[in-house]
């Protein structure tokens, strides 16, 4: 798995259209060329997202999107709280990322991205995709997921 796709951009992200921001992490998720992970308060998260939940389903069917286990993931937020270093409330994202062994996430919460960037969080830091011109993280992180024929 390459990346993390916060609740707050698997919306725009799986929509028909996808905004500019999104389409380069669309096309890569779709067109099977990246591998999404979530789990924990993130899988209750997208099950609340009624307008994607089957997409999010379908995806998950078709192996482009893969959920780890909530028990484990929240084994780790309660490590993450713990610890103290969070700015943001997304201390599940953080753990999800150390469960899955994830360094790419993709949001629009600024909080989270330092959290994300922050080394005494996550070895090494991780990286964060907000829009087009990140489009060469998605090529970094998934490069081991070929193009489809």
């Amino acid at each position: 798995m390459c990346l993390i796709i916060d609740a707050n951009f698997i919306s725009i992200t799986l929509s028909p259209n996808p905004p500019d921001a999104a389409k380069p992490l669309h096309a890569a998720l779709v067109g099977g060329r990246a591998r999404g992970v979530y789990g924990g308060q993130l899988a209750q998260e997208y099950a609340a997202l009624t307008k994607s939940i089957g997409l999010i389903a379908q995806l998950d069917r078709a192996g482009r999107l893969r959920k780890v286990s909530g028990k484990k993931v929240d084994e780790e937020t309660r490590r993450v709280y713990a610890e103290g270093n969070c700015v943001s409330n997304d201390a599940h994202i953080i753990a999800l990322a150390r469960v899955a062994d994830v360094r790419l996430l993709c949001s629009s919460d600024k909080k989270l991205h330092t959290d994300f960037k922050n080394p005494k969080l996550l070895k090494p830091a991780g990286r964060v995709y907000q829009n087009q011109s990140h489009a060469h993280l998605i090529q970094t992180h998934c490069k081991q997921f070929k193009k489809p024929k």
